[in-house]
This record gives structure tokens, sequence and C-alpha cells, in this order.
């Protein structure tokens, strides 16, 4: 199978100024990045039906008018811009299985912490929030995760870089979505620094996702 998508970057006024693109080129980017749900998103459009668990790895970043060519067979499909892979889409079978993440209360959003390596501290439940969905895409829901580190913290321009995703019920428009998130674990590689969540999204006592969600919280 093939499709082609020209990628679009929704989230130019986002709070993550990585979409930004005067912010963006101060890292060397030559334009704001399209964030990496977008591209999941994509990638899900190929897919003849909901898996029951896949796992998203971002390789490269993605740009405003870049033609995507998404293609592949069995249980994996990468997109590429002009043959160089820029993410891929891995199919499985596995469940995450972590702990129940309690609700606890989110902090005031004037007093949220700066993401350092002393606030964000591995096993640290963070605050639980709820959205009305407008839609229930898979990048809509995939986007939950990247608002409970805003929702959180205050950060520095930030990249998802990828995610594991187990699929429960379906959301439809207008549900509201509780997000509970805890963290995992907390990384340095090759001078940045990465924050790995646990995200659970439920709509009343339907489980939505449970997701692992992975993200450098630190450029530079």
């Amino acid at each position: 199978m093939m499709l082609r998508v020209v990628a679009r970057n929704s989230a130019t006024e986002s709070e993550n100024r990585i979409h930004c693109d005067e912010v963006a080129a101060q890292y060397g980017f030559r334009g704001g990045l399209v964030p990496g749900v977008t591209v999941y998103g994509y990638l899900m459009r190929a897919l003849a039906e909901r898996p029951r668990s896949a796992r998203v790895r971002l390789l490269k970043p993605v740009f405003d008018g870049d033609e995507l060519v998404i293609s592949g067979e069995g249980s994996s499909l990468t997109a590429t811009r002009e043959g160089e892979p820029c993410a891929v889409l891995t199919i499985g079978n596995s469940e995450l299985g972590f702990a129940p993440i309690p609700e606890v209360s989110l902090p005031d959003r004037a007093a949220r912490p700066l993401a350092t390596a002393a606030t964000i501290v591995p096993g640290t439940v963070l605050g639980t929030f709820r959205k009305q969905l407008e839609d229930g895409e898979p990048d809509t829901l995939l986007n939950l995760a990247n608002l409970a580190l805003i929702e959180n913290f205050v950060l520095n321009p930030w990249l998802h870089v990828s995610s594991e995703i187990d699929y429960g019920s379906i959301a439809t428009a207008g549900d509201e979505v509780a997000v509970y998130s805890r963290i995992h674990d907390r990384f340095e590689k090759k001078g940045r620094d990465f924050v790995v969540l646990d995200v659970v999204l439920a709509n009343g006592v339907q489980h939505l996702q449970s997701l692992r969600h992975t993200a450098i919280y630190r450029l530079a």
C-alpha cells in the first residue's frame, strides 16, 4: 500500500514554541516542526483497522509542506520524505500493563514548576485534568499525553520522540476525557534530557488508551 500526504503544521501558536519558525531556527531547524502527533495521525490513516497496540517512533523532523509517502507491509508502516524515513509505526499485540495511576490535583497554572532534573522525578504522579474532545481522531487523543506535560510543567521548546499505545474503547466527539499521568523515567542522552510518561485516558468508566510517551524536554 502507499499513501501520499502533504504535511501541515497546525501548531504554530502552541505553547511549545518548537512549532514556531523563528524559535525552531534557533535550534538549527529550517522551520517550525509539524507535531509528532500529527505525523502519527498520517500513519494511522493508512491502516485498514485500528490495531490492539502500536508504537510510533519519530526519526526526523517534518516541516510544513513536506510530502510524505507512507508505505509498508505486514506490521510496519514508514513515512518517508524524498526516500528518507521520518517516522515508523509498528503494530503489536503486547500490553503495557503499568500500575494504576491515581487522581491528584492539577497545579495552579501560574505555579507550574520549570521542567528540570530536579522536578522531573520518576514515580511522581502528575496532576489529573479533563478535556472535551472535538473529535475522536488518533492524533487528538495522543496529544493529550503532550498536554499532560504542558499542564504540569513550564517547558522550554521540546520534542515528542516516541509513543507506545494500547487501544481500548473508541472515543467520539464530545467525550470528556480524564488524563492520568505519572513520570516513568528520566534520562540524558547525547546532551539532551528525556522524560518518559505513563498516561491513561478514560471516558467515565471506559478505558480509552494507555500510553508510554517519550519526549526531549531539554534540547540543548
